[in-house]
């Protein structure tokens, strides 16, 4: 039996399948990849692989350690942070890495060096997009699983041990993808602001969409054109008040005696017609 002394150079969620697939049939391995996106745009991205008791021990056979056998060293100065193995008490053990973001611009690239070329994650990405109102998140893309290989023939040291022993690569591959499909399970977990956690499980050899959006209303910018518009409204009413009050009123003239006809002051008899003096 082959049981290869596994490293990941890279966070290839097959190959963290393959560690186990290859020593014994039976085993499963779950790994759930979240995404988290936080209201101003940073986040963490957390992956956590699970491997039930079967698949333990087909790794610790022969004397060897899980944290030996699956080792994530490679991964130090890349930006994750690995965590040590959990093992349960049914026998089964997982392990946690994580890689924080400061923008959801990071989320491609991080999943797709994390995923490896062509790999089930490297077309899911998350976008931002803030607006006077509201601001709306997506994560979207695909988990693809129709282009999982094994990794074997990427392994040149492993490679070599197989052909000295007589085993045929391509019979070996093909058997192994087979069990990796049913043994495999990885699943996408988003969380965005002002919405569950959504779960999307991806089908093995298929291509699964992944899609989660939320819009989230942006109260205190709507306070505060409601309040700048209050303010404009009271601004112009004052205006148009101070704009009628400085007007000069038009004063009409004010009733009073009348004139006394001509030649006379007033009652009384009229007075005496004046007499023109005679000329010269």
């Amino acid at each position: 039996m082959i049981r290869p002394n596994f490293r990941a150079p890279r966070l290839r969620f097959v190959l963290v399948a393959l560690a186990v697939v290859v020593s014994a049939g039976g085993c499963a391995v779950q790994t759930d990849v979240g995404v988290t996106v936080r209201a101003d745009g940073s986040g963490v991205i957390r992956v956590s692989v699970r491997a039930d008791a079967e698949a333990v021990k087909a790794v610790e056979a022969g004397g060897s350690k899980l944290e030996t056998g699956v080792r994530f060293g490679d991964l130090a100065g890349t930006g994750w942070t690995v965590g040590p193995w959990d093992r349960a008490a049914d026998g089964s053990a997982s392990v946690v890495l994580s890689h924080p973001f400061a923008n959801v611009s990071e989320v491609s690239g991080i999943l797709a060096s994390a995923s490896g070329k062509g790999g089930p994650l490297g077309a899911v990405h998350a976008t931002r997009a803030q607006g006077l109102f509201s601001t709306d998140y997506d994560v979207t893309g695909s988990a693809d699983l129709r282009h999982v290989s094994t990794g074997v023939a990427g392994d040149a040291e492993l490679v070599t041990r197989l052909k000295a022993q007589g085993i045929d690569l391509a019979a070996l591959d093909q058997q192994l993808l087979a069990q990796l499909n049913t043994s495999f399970t990885l699943r996408v977990v988003v969380r965005v602001p002002d919405r569950a956690p959504v779960t999307i499980v991806a089908k093995p050899a298929k291509k699964t969409a992944v899609a989660v959006s939320s819009s989230v209303r942006n109260t205190q910018h709507l306070v505060l054109v409601v309040v700048a518009l209050g303010c404009l409204g009271v601004a112009a009413g004052l205006w148009f008040r101070g704009g009628r009050a400085g007007r000069p009123r038009r004063r009409g003239r004010r009733p009073g005696p009348r004139p006394a006809p001509q030649g006379r002051s007033g009652p009384g008899p009229a007075p005496a017609p004046r007499r023109s003096r005679p000329r010269p």
